[in-house]
């Protein structure tokens, strides 16, 4: 009789048996290919009418944007929830692909576009990093994280030659068009990823508070640091009149009673 050998099944990893974590990494992953495919689409839209210049200067606004309201994008998504605040990134980018798509062609129109979509895209990266221990256990967060890296290297090599392939075979608007339905449905299904709150940890009690503890504790009369029965103010009072201070018998005067 032929043995059979044994050969294990693959086994997804994990951090993807959490459903958040699976819908927070779909939802980038589609996003993520729009933004990828936005320089291409930007360079069959503007290139041939504006010229290399305005190209250039439409890209350069974004880049800048997004590096000048770094600080301000941060203190926003530390206010609001972590899958929120991509979420509203997504929208205001699909917003600003629509604009794209069915907007005029002047070069100042396309310069406040490519500004606000810098703006809207500096939020995506802090709140993705920012998000994950509410996804995934302490213990899985660096598998979860090579997992988001994995899945941004893909789409930033599927993403420029996808926009390459549609640039060829359609108008440069109606791939600015399912740019914005990539983000659209990024903004959909991050609204559907539900946090866990982090544990919350009991701060440490400081030398001082201890020992302040200690002797409140001291001075109680249940208190843990009370001292043997009779010590103290009131175990002075419960000292039997014939007992001195020390605890050793009064001497009685003589013919006094016993």
């Amino acid at each position: 009789m032929k043995e059979g050998v044994a050969i294990d099944s693959p086994v997804p990893p994990p951090a993807l048996l959490r459903r958040g974590f699976r819908l927070f990494l779909y939802a980038r992953a589609v996003s993520g290919l729009g933004s990828e495919m936005l320089p291409v689409a930007m360079v069959a839209l503007v290139l041939v009418e504006h010229g290399p210049l305005v190209l250039g200067l439409i890209l350069g606004t974004r880049g800048v944007a997004g590096s000048l309201s770094a600080l301000v994008t941060g203190a926003f998504v530390s206010k609001v929830r972590k899958s929120t605040a991509p979420a509203m990134s997504d929208l205001v980018q699909c917003a600003v692909m629509l604009g794209f798509a069915f907007g005029p062609d002047g070069a100042a129109w396309l310069l406040a576009l490519a500004a606000l979509g810098g703006v809207a895209g500096s939020v995506g990266e802090p709140a993705s990093g920012s998000i994950m221990p509410l996804l995934v256990p302490g213990a899985r967060l660096q598998e979860a994280n090579a997992l988001r890296t994995i899945v941004g290297r893909a789409m930033g090599i599927t993403g420029p030659a996808a926009a390459g392939m549609l640039s060829v075979v359609m108008d440069a608007r109606t791939v600015f068009l399912i740019v914005a339905a990539g983000f659209a449905l990024g903004s959909a299904v991050l609204l559907r990823v539900r946090e866990e709150p982090p544990p919350v940890r009991r701060a440490s009690a400081t030398m001082g508070a201890d020992l302040r503890k200690g002797l409140r504790g001291g001075r109680r009369p249940g208190g843990d640091g009370r001292g043997a029965p009779g010590a103290g103010r009131r175990g002075r009072d419960r000292v039997p009149h014939h007992v001195g201070a020390v605890g050793r018998p009064r001497r009685r005067p003589p013919g006094g009673p016993a």
